[in-house]
């Protein structure tokens, strides 16, 4: 029988937003130490989609190289640094959570 991994650390941020919907905005240089994921959930009560990307212009294009989160969806990521994204939206009320978790197997 698998075990389901178990949360050692959880480090819960601030919601990020878009102010302009359109017009791409980059995270703040916030360090993910080793062993740490970063999960960005759309709120289920947002009105829009969210848009991440690892440049702006992916982040604006319909064309672009991004991952979409509509309400409610959410995405884990192993990377280094929270600056390496950036982000859109279709409205400028959604907001995103950013969660930094550490994981251990009980």
């Amino acid at each position: 029988m698998a075990l389901s991994p178990a949360v050692a650390h959880r480090i819960e941020f601030p919601t990020f937003l878009v102010a302009a919907p359109g017009s791409a905005e980059p995270f703040p240089n916030i360090h993910i130490p080793d062993g740490f994921s970063v999960t960005l959930k759309n709120r289920a009560r947002s009105r829009g989609n969210f848009y991440l990307a690892s440049t702006k212009a992916d982040a604006e294009s319909l064309a672009g190289r991004r991952m979409v989160l509509e309400p409610g969806d959410a995405v884990t990521l192993a990377i280094d640094n929270l600056s390496l994204l950036w982000r859109d939206a279709d409205d400028a009320l959604s907001r995103l959570e950013v969660t930094l978790a550490q994981a251990f197997v009980a």
